[in-house]
């Protein structure tokens, strides 16, 4: 373990914690907490495209009903699921709470 992650552990920090949602659909996702290393394989997989951010985060971090699923196919859900997903990835300070579809369990 790196100096770094013991100290943010020694802070309360817990890695790979997980957000449990039920989506607009009705459909359950969860969602990892994710880390440096994750935000860098979204970027590279979404190829310079800021667009493809938060597709390529969900793919990195997320799962429905248990399931991991393609960047791509998360540019055919339902725009409230999708929408609900990038509540749960945002950094704190861009959520909108009152307006997030998504109910958390």
């Amino acid at each position: 373990m790196s100096n770094l992650k013991a100290l943010y552990q020694s802070h309360g920090y817990s890695f790979g914690a997980v957000k449990e949602l039920v989506l607009p659909s009705g459909l359950n996702a969860t969602v990892r907490s994710g880390v440096g290393q994750d935000s860098v394989n979204a970027a590279r997989m979404a190829d310079g495209d800021p667009a493809l951010t938060y597709p390529a985060l969900m793919a990195t971090l997320a799962t429905i009903n248990g399931q991991k699923f393609a960047m791509e196919a998360y540019l055919e859900m339902p725009k409230d699921d999708f929408d609900a997903l990038i509540m749960a990835l945002a950094p704190a300070e861009e959520k909108n709470v009152e307006s997030s579809p998504a109910l958390e369990k």
